[in-house]
């Protein structure tokens, strides 16, 4: 199993994409979920870019672990918005 930040720090990581200008994000358990300042950047970047989204109640869940379906559409979205 993985969590939803590992997923999407991993996928950044093997893309080798910068997110360090990201402006803040909107989603509100970031900031108090104990990851590096750098794994919270990919995560809003991922946000904005539509990759990820929030829950209803506007948290992300970092430590939720993801399903199949949705490692797929993070995987799918990746691959689109990066024309991979």
């Amino acid at each position: 199993s993985a969590l939803r930040w590992e997923v999407v720090v991993t996928a950044f990581e093997m893309l080798e994409v910068d997110a360090s200008d990201v402006s803040e994000s909107d989603l509100s358990d970031l900031s108090d979920s104990g990851l590096e300042g750098a794994f919270q950047e990919m995560i809003a970047m991922a946000d904005e870019l539509g990759i990820v989204a929030g829950y209803p109640d506007g948290e992300f869940k970092p430590a939720k672990e993801v399903n199949r379906a949705e490692m797929f559409k993070i995987v799918s979205l990746f691959s689109e918005v990066f024309a991979l």
